[in-house]
């Protein structure tokens, strides 16, 4: 099947987010794992890009992979201790480097999870991916200074 079923990424063919970018969600319910954000993903056709980075919530940790083969295969460019319960919000931030920052919001209280570097260095579009009857709220996306 197609990779990016059940994805959900900004319409748009072009990059219709600057080199720095951030994203967020609010788990709801779960499952909680493989809950995913997608940054600068470029290329393709239609609604599935050639090239993004995936920032999923697997097993108490933030896995940071990127792809260049429409999400067929995936490299890891590293992996961020964090474990998330409904109501907490990720937060990712990537910037012009290609340099990945991940926060978790929990009860009012913001912290810093660590960061992972990649080789993405320009635009695009953003989204989400939820699994199977997994919910998230307060997507939001945003082209930073």
């Amino acid at each position: 099947g197609n990779p990016l079923s059940g994805y959900g990424l900004w319409a748009g063919t072009g990059s219709n987010f600057g080199a720095n970018q951030a994203a967020r969600i609010t788990f709801v319910n779960g499952p909680l794992d493989d809950t995913r954000l997608v940054l600068k993903a470029t290329g393709g056709f239609g609604s599935t890009p050639q090239n993004y980075i995936r920032v999923a919530y697997i097993g108490g940790q933030i896995s940071v992979d990127t792809t260049n083969f429409f999400g067929v295969t995936f490299d890891n460019a590293g992996t961020i201790a964090g474990t998330f319960a409904s109501g907490d919000t990720l937060t990712v931030q990537v910037d012009a480097a290609g340099n990945v920052f991940v926060w978790q919001t929990s009860g009012g209280t913001t912290t810093y999870l660590g960061s992972v570097s990649t080789a993405f260095t320009g635009g695009g579009r953003i989204g989400i991916y939820v699994p199977g009857t997994g919910r998230v709220d307060n997507f939001g996306a945003v082209t930073l200074p």
